[in-house]
């Protein structure tokens, strides 16, 4: 993983000159990107990110809002990791993701999609590790992709501080059956870009995210499952990627 820094400072009211001038909500100072973002009664957090340099930002946080701020690992990961992890070609993907024989089994969907549920099942049928239960960081390359733990995980509070070669993403879908199959390209591409992280500011982050996840879907097998919560549901994965799989995202295939 890339060396990353993130300093988060706490101050106490909104005298400072540069919050008080700050008419708009992104602003360029003095060689910064400086972003404020409302969180409650005229209470404001302040992202700066230096225009030099890609590896850190610093946040500012009212004192009155510490403990909330402390309490939630989200912020962090929505506030900063996102924008720093990007130049290194790393993506963060709401999903779930195990270990199991030195591969990364990674399981996306909305939430509430049974992401941890289905992790658990290759935890308890399988003895593999759970790297996270809810935020999975992504490494796109010409050679397949990554997946590592990440510090964040959501409400799981499950990640680990390891990585591992990604064998496949899989989509999660509730059936009456366990069933696995591969959408046309288009499909999985978008369905990968719908649960990545995204800036909801910044088109330029947004686009580059576009570039990788057609990447990370022309190298790494992306499958979807409709499944039962049973050990079946795991077989049939492993089934599929082993003996009936052979990978079809050839360079030449349709996107439609």
């Amino acid at each position: 993983m890339p060396d990353i820094r993130i300093d988060i400072r706490f101050y106490e009211t909104e005298s400072d000159e540069k919050e008080k001038g700050m008419s708009g909500n992104v602003q360029y100072e003095r060689d910064c990107i400086v972003q404020r973002y409302c969180l409650r009664d005229g209470e404001y957090l302040y992202r700066m990110e230096p225009v030099a340099r890609k590896d850190y930002c610093c946040l500012r946080v009212p004192v009155s809002f510490a403990d909330a701020f402390c309490n939630k690992g989200n912020l962090l990961l929505y506030l900063s990791m996102e924008r720093l992890l990007l130049p290194f070609q790393r993506m963060i993907l709401h999903a779930s993701a195990v270990i199991y024989q030195e591969k990364a089994y990674v399981f996306s969907a909305p939430s509430g999609g049974g992401k941890s549920t289905h992790a658990g099942l290759w935890e308890k049928y399988y003895g593999a590790e759970i790297l996270n239960g809810d935020k999975v960081i992504i490494e796109v390359g010409d050679d397949g992709c990554v997946a590592y733990g990440g510090p964040v995980a959501g409400s799981s509070g499950i990640y680990k501080k390891k990585g591992a070669p990604v064998a496949a993403i899989v989509f999660l879908e509730k059936g009456n059956e366990n069933k696995v199959w591969t959408e046309l390209k288009r499909k999985r591409y978008l369905k990968l870009y719908s649960e990545l992280i995204k800036s909801k500011w910044d088109e330029e982050h947004n686009c580059r995210l576009l570039e990788l996840a057609e990447i990370a879907v022309r190298t790494t097998p992306v499958i979807t499952l409709a499944c039962k919560t049973d050990c079946e549901a795991v077989e049939c994965v492993l089934s599929h990627l082993k003996g009936n799989y052979a990978y079809e995202n050839k360079s030449n295939e349709d996107w439609f």
